[in-house]
């Protein structure tokens, strides 16, 4: 069962009652690693792993997922320090009024 998920971060839509899986990554800072790179890369596979589900994903910057022209994910990321961290959500499942209500 899909629960849907708040992201304080994120705006008001992101507290819709649509039904999404949220993911976050974690990176070892690197002179060769830039957000924007490693954004494009893990968008990227995950757009692979939605085709290999018979989606027509493909990952369109700066770091969303699409489906058919459709925005079906977005992700975010930032470095601090040592670290760089991404996280994004994939809809599953939409309610268009609810989430118009929500903004």
């Amino acid at each position: 069962m899909l629960l849907p998920t708040s992201t304080i971060a994120a705006g008001p839509a992101s507290r819709s009652p649509a039904a999404r899986l949220a993911w976050e990554l974690a990176f070892a800072r690197q002179p060769r690693h830039t957000v924007e790179d490693l954004t494009a890369s893990a968008c990227t596979i995950l757009a692979r792993a939605l085709e290999r589900l018979g989606a027509r994903a493909r990952f369109r910057s700066p770091g969303d997922i699409v489906i058919d022209g459709r925005k079906v994910s977005g992700s975010a990321g930032c470095a601090m320090g040592r670290a760089i961290a991404l996280q994004g959500t994939i809809l599953i499942e939409d309610d268009v009024a609810a989430m118009a209500a929500s903004l």
